[in-house]
C-alpha cells in the first residue's frame, strides 16, 4: 500500500497427508495436515521482516484474539520471505516453508 502500512494475507485450510490416494479430498481429519498461507509485503530488512512476522502471528494465532484465523496453530505454514517464527512459544513444531522456494519447483511438477 502507498500509505506505508504493510499487507498480510493468511489463507487456513488443510491438505491431504497423502494427495495420491483416491478421493483425497474426502480423507477424514486423521489424515489431513492443517496449513496456513501468508503473503506478505516486506520491509526489505530481513531482521525487521522476521520481527514484523512474529509479531503478526503472535496476534494472529493468539488464543484469546477473537478474530484469530485458527486458534490452533497450523502444522505447516507458507510464508513470503525470511521468517523466524520458530522462535515463537509453541511454533517449535510448525513445519514453515518459503513460498518463493517451494513455487518454481512445485509449479513444474508433471
Amino acid at each position: 500500500p502507498s500509505d506505508g502500512a504493510l499487507a498480510f494475507r493468511l489463507i487456513s485450510g488443510w491438505l491431504p497427508k497423502d494427495p495420491t490416494l483416491p478421493d483425497a479430498e474426502s480423507q477424514p481429519a486423521r489424515d489431513q495436515v492443517s496449513v496456513a498461507v501468508l503473503w506478505r509485503d516486506l520491509v526489505g530488512d530481513e531482521k525487521k521482516d522476521s520481527a514484523i512476522l512474529n509479531a503478526y502471528l503472535a496476534h494472529a494465532f493468539a488464543p484469546d484474539n477473537e478474530a484469530a484465523q485458527p486458534s490452533a496453530l497450523p502444522q505447516t505454514l507458507y510464508v513470503t520471505g525470511p521468517h523466524w517464527a520458530k522462535q515463537l512459544p509453541g511454533w517449535q513444531d510448525v513445519r514453515i516453508e518459503r513460498i518463493e522456494l517451494l513455487f518454481p519447483r512445485l509449479m513444474w511438477l508433471a
